[in-house]
């Protein structure tokens, strides 16, 4: 799925729910302006125990934000921010992801996949 356009409305800020996926897969198409970062977060924004508004319910509301690793495919280093073009592959251990920190990209395409 191309995503550029939203990373780039988002103003290079792009919180995402990943629960129920096991691995996002995103490729960067060069050029790429800076280092883009790559963030989890557990905390949905939610107060505790209070259930998701179905009209809140989302990314967008999360908090906490810390990085986490993703696999360069190409070359299987673990990296948490991405300056060159290629794909990398985070595995899902937070239920938010977010692309961030970064400047202009030419293309950025996600993929989700499960096991089983």
């Amino acid at each position: 799925m191309d995503i550029t356009q939203q990373y780039k409305q988002s103003i290079y800020n792009l919180p995402m729910d990943v629960s129920g996926w096991d691995t996002v897969t995103f490729q960067f198409v060069a050029p790429i302006e800076s280092a883009v970062y790559i963030y989890g977060s557990l905390n949905d924004g939610m107060a505790q125990g209070v259930l998701y508004p179905n009209d809140n319910y989302g990314a967008g509301r999360a908090t906490d934000w810390v990085g986490v690793q993703a696999v360069n495919l190409a070359t299987g280093a673990a990296v948490n921010s991405v300056s060159t073009a290629g794909a990398y592959a985070v595995p899902v251990n937070t239920p938010f992801l977010k692309l961030g920190g970064g400047g202009d990209v030419y293309g950025l395409f996600q993929f989700n996949s499960k096991i089983g």
